[in-house]
């Protein structure tokens, strides 16, 4: 299939479903709309048949057991409203298909999932067949992708919390493998990807930012390290934790 009929699903950061040049994304309102609920869900279980019952059970849908049927023909039809603004609302052609009490995302459908590339970008960056310059842009290349934590904007979920422990755990083990790779190709141009990314998706875990600065720092890229503690510095304002004095950092790494 061409570009153009891709669909690409971004379950990172703020949720967005793409074909072409044509984009929905769901709105950073107070209140998550049951319709977006039964999108996201699906969309996070892609290569999965849903039952009915599950729907019901992890989206906790309002109704009695006498009209939730009823309740989930309605919220299909508004989320397959939401999917006509990027021509993949169709019930026989489009992204979500229904039949039989079960619903799954159309096989048929080129779809590509952010979370899964990223995983699959990582496990190969763990190949030490490939060479260190091709695994380091394996590395920076899935976190480019990383833009937020996982479904940023939705409501508590356990799917959503085990979702989100899964991308944790992969950003994790790229920035273990990023910074051995940069001093081994001696390319740091990669850099600003990592601080960036880690700045949306870490935003107040002192853990990784120590670990990036002290990483920046151990490469004598002194100026990089003060540039995102200073970005740290203003994402940690008024909480609680907050980083050590910067010079302490240049003690542990001998600057």
């Amino acid at each position: 299939m061409t570009d153009s009929e891709r669909v690409t699903i971004k379950l990172l950061g703020a949720f967005t479903i793409s074909r072409g040049s044509l984009l929905v994304s769901e709105p950073p309102v107070s209140r998550e709309s049951q319709s977006w609920k039964l999108l996201k869900y699906i969309c996070a279980n892609c290569g999965r048949t849903i039952s009915a019952e599950e729907l019901t059970r992890e989206l906790i849908f309002a109704g009695s057991e006498s009209n939730i049927d009823n309740t989930l023909r309605v919220r299909l039809r508004r989320a397959r409203a939401i999917l006509d603004r990027v021509g993949l609302g169709g019930k026989l052609d489009g992204l979500i298909l229904y039949g039989g009490g079960k619903y799954c995302i159309n096989p048929d459908l080129d779809v590509r999932i952010d979370v899964r590339e990223t995983d699959s970008l990582c496990r190969r960056a763990m190949d030490k067949s490939l060479g260190a310059a091709e695994r380091l842009e394996l590395c920076l290349m899935a976190l480019r992708m990383y833009n937020g934590p996982c479904l940023v904007n939705s409501e508590p979920r356990a799917y959503i919390e085990l979702l989100r422990a899964q991308c944790d755990s992969v950003f994790r083990a790229l920035l273990r493998q990023v910074f051995p790779l940069m001093r081994e190709t001696g390319d740091y141009s990669g850099a600003e990807t990592i601080c960036k990314s880690a700045l949306a998706v870490c935003a107040e875990d002192a853990e990784v930012h120590e670990l990036v600065i002290t990483a920046l720092l151990s490469a004598n890229r002194t100026a990089d390290a003060v540039a995102y503690y200073t970005s740290v510095a203003v994402a940690l304002a008024n909480k609680q934790e907050k980083l050590p004095e910067f010079k302490s950092y240049l003690e542990r790494c001998g600057s």
